[in-house]
């Protein structure tokens, strides 16, 4: 999975904050596997539907889609940012 964040290990950043995730992190409570859509509204837990990123954005996304955590580009996030790094995740 952190692979498939870019093929250029120092573009590999957390989608919702945009902060680096090194290969380091990547076996830290720091790191979280996440649902980009809530896998209890949706039952999806296939890899199209997952991706990295920093427990904090995990939290504070909560049990919501990307959009209804960011939608509003809350402190801290940028919701066009967001959107901009999302389009080179693979489907």
């Amino acid at each position: 999975m952190w692979e498939e964040l870019s093929s250029d290990p120092e573009d590999r950043v957390c989608v919702f904050s945009g902060k680096k995730i090194t290969q380091k992190q990547l076996f830290t409570s720091e790191i979280e596997v996440e649902h980009l859509l809530p896998f209890s509204d949706t039952f999806d837990d296939g890899l199209a539907n997952k991706s990295l990123c920093y427990r904090q954005a995990n939290r504070d996304k909560g049990k919501q889609s990307p959009y209804e955590a960011f939608g509003q580009s809350p402190k801290g996030y940028n919701w066009e940012a967001i959107l901009e790094r999302s389009q080179k995740l693979k489907y």
